[in-house]
């Protein structure tokens, strides 16, 4: 519960922040299939070979792949489909579907936390990976697209069962939480933040999206129930207390401080 809170009001903070912040100034980000990711506690690096570093966690979460990993050898391995890919910490040399090859940087660890080059284990796995400097951003593209919405700038990704349209124009910030059905369900499988004042942004069309994406799953007395809660922040300083919605298989949050965004989000019950 702690670190789904503190996730939850991670992403409130950063929605807020992020208006007023310079390019400069913003944090190294990592956008999958036009998805930002979260990370709540360990946070991507650029080390010192000049190349980004992500918790390895983040390969099995963002990009579908197994994860092992062998504590005495300090052996990850990572497979996705035909793929597999093993780093050694510490080590430049790694292997890929059987075959040596070589980085300029290598895994390693920091903060009792196993770290992977990004950018290596993306494209061995059959991913393109892109940077923009101007907003430390790190952009890669998979085929994990599910399909479009006829609008060709419209894509629509499957989130733990919840399809969800990204690119809809509305400026609905959007994020996969991080449920692992393997360690612990007390973790989000979907955020949201809706922005009344965000620039380019659509309010209420944010408010019509949120609502579209909880039908296809939550029960609808239920929805109906959040849904009034969510408009009834009808100007900025409106504050909406956090408060809990179950339907016995889900539970929902809202939550919205004054002058702030307001926040939803999922978790399994």
């Amino acid at each position: 519960m702690k670190k789904s809170k503190i996730t939850f009001m991670l992403l409130l903070l950063i929605s807020m922040l992020v208006p007023t912040l310079s390019y400069a100034a913003l944090p190294l980000r990592v956008v999958v299939d036009g998805e930002r990711v979260l990370f709540p506690d360990a946070q991507p690096f650029v080390d010192a070979s000049n190349r980004v570093q992500v918790p390895i966690r983040f390969v099995s979460e963002a990009l579908g792949a197994k994860v092992g990993w062998d504590n005495k050898t300090r052996t990850a391995t990572v497979k996705h489909g035909s793929k597999t890919i093993t780093l050694v910490v510490g080590k430049k040399e790694y292997d890929l579907d059987g075959k040596k090859q070589s980085m300029d940087t290598a895994a390693m660890l920091k903060d009792t936390r196993t770290f992977v080059p990004l950018r290596f284990v993306s494209e061995g796995l059959g991913a393109t990976v892109k940077y923009d400097k101007k907003i430390n951003t790190v952009y890669i593209n998979t085929s994990e697209y599910t399909g479009t919405t006829g609008d060709e700038d419209v894509v629509i990704k499957d989130m733990y069962g919840f399809k969800v349209a990204l690119f809809t124009g509305s400026e609905l910030n959007i994020g996969r939480g991080d449920y692992d059905e393997y360690r612990t369900k007390n973790r989000a499988l979907l955020i949201f933040v809706l922005a009344m004042d965000r620039v380019g942004g659509n309010y209420e069309m944010q408010i019509q999206e949120v609502e579209d994406i909880l039908r296809q799953k939550i029960k609808s007395d239920t929805v109906d129930d959040i849904m009034k809660y969510i408009r009834s922040k009808k100007t900025a300083e409106t504050e909406l207390k956090d408060k809990w919605f179950n339907d016995g298989t889900y539970r929902v949050r809202v939550g919205s401080p004054a002058y702030g965004d307001t926040g939803v989000g999922i978790w399994y019950q």
